[in-house]
């Protein structure tokens, strides 16, 4: 008896610091682990997160690489040499009425310019690395999404066959939006579906867009056999910010016209013209035809008051204070009595923030599917 007395007393402090330890081992909400998706309600704030994607916090994607796009396009200009905006905006020459030739008055021309930069050390100043960092990022968020749903451990209540499709459908689009602007945007990409993984091979961007129509079909598929029932409505009401869904949710078809209509214009906008046949432009029109109609609820970006996701970083604020300036081709591309132009455009009187500038203001930002009208 006095040996198994001596025993039980060395066994028990070594079985005291495990129990206090397993008390002690508390997780810390603010830093959760991968296993709160099984929840229902982890998993929705998953969803959610996908508009994180976009990067508000930093204006990585909302503001610098729209702006980039933007100044592009001449829908503005912007003189400043923060982010590169200075290069992209950059051409190589103007010839005047009189035939004058005016050349830059420092660098070369916009793509000179914008190579010289595309390297990881110039950091922000590499125009291209900004969107590509943002669409991966997007596409790393639907992997997860995807490998939550395959491992079938997300506890789902009412019609949980109904929320999983859906919630699938939801990581393909993205998956496919952001396949379609690397696919646009880029000469090559990479193809990566896996969550937190990485390759080094890289493909054309023909094949990425291929990827990207690969990924919105089998969106479509699913939503093909979605009714809209309460939980899908549920479930996209929790996907969506709020103040971003203000005439409701789309609906099941409504989002299938969605992903047509960018079908559509994957396949119009990768193609030179001489290059399109007969056959693209019929695939183009089938796509159109069955595309938005405009009673369809879309996908766009908006702000808001209080708890903006995109805080500061969105074209009105900026051109507002004087970073983005309206470009005059585009103004003039507009004609009188168009409402496209009373509804987006005022003209102030001075920049808030630069008062030597004039401005104009452009109200919304555009939307990321759908049209103006």
């Amino acid at each position: 008896m006095k040996k198994l007395l001596i025993k039980f007393l060395f066994v028990l402090p070594l079985l005291v610091p495990v129990a206090c330890s397993d008390n002690l081992d508390v997780v810390n909400p603010n830093e959760p682990t991968l296993g709160v998706l099984d929840s229902e309600e982890g998993f929705l704030r998953l969803m959610l997160g996908t508009y994180d994607a976009f990067d508000g916090v930093t204006c990585n994607f909302p503001w610098i690489a729209t702006a980039h796009q933007e100044c592009m396009g001449d829908a503005i200009y912007i003189p400043w040499g923060n982010f590169s905006w200075r290069w992209a905006n950059q051409p190589t020459k103007i010839i005047l009425d009189d035939g004058t030739v005016v050349t830059p008055p420092q660098g070369g021309s916009q793509a000179q310019e914008l190579i010289l930069r595309n390297d990881r050390a110039q950091g922000d100043n590499n125009a291209f690395w900004l969107e590509w960092s943002a669409m991966y990022r997007m596409n790393n968020h639907a992997n997860l999404l995807l490998a939550k749903l395959d491992e079938g451990t997300v506890e789902f209540s009412g019609d949980a066959a109904t929320k999983n499709a859906v919630a699938r459908a939801w990581a393909y689009f993205w998956k496919g939006w952001a396949y379609s602007r690397i696919g646009s945007l880029y000469s090559a990409g990479i193809i990566n579906n896996e969550f937190s993984a990485t390759n080094p091979d890289y493909v054309t961007n023909q094949e990425v867009i291929a990827e990207a129509t690969k990924q919105l079909d089998q969106a479509i598929n699913i939503l093909q056999g979605v009714s809209e029932s309460a939980d899908y409505t549920t479930l996209m009401e929790r996907s969506m910010p709020d103040f971003m869904r203000p005439n409701g949710v789309p609906s099941p078809q409504s989002w299938i016209r969605i992903i047509n209509t960018l079908k559509a214009r994957n396949l119009l906008v990768n193609k030179k013209v001489r290059d399109m046949t007969n056959a693209d432009w019929e695939a183009v029109r089938s796509l159109a035809e069955q595309g938005l109609t405009p009673d369809d609820n879309i996908l766009e970006l908006r702000t808001a008051d209080e708890n903006a996701l995109f805080r500061t970083c969105f074209t009105p604020y900026r051109v507002m204070i004087g970073w983005h300036f309206i470009s005059e081709r585009l103004i003039q591309d507009f004609k009188e009595g168009d409402n496209r132009f009373t509804r987006n455009f005022v003209q102030l009187a001075r920049c808030l923030r630069q008062p030597e500038y004039e401005c104009h203001i452009r109200l919304q930002l555009p939307r990321l599917l759908g049209r103006s009208g």
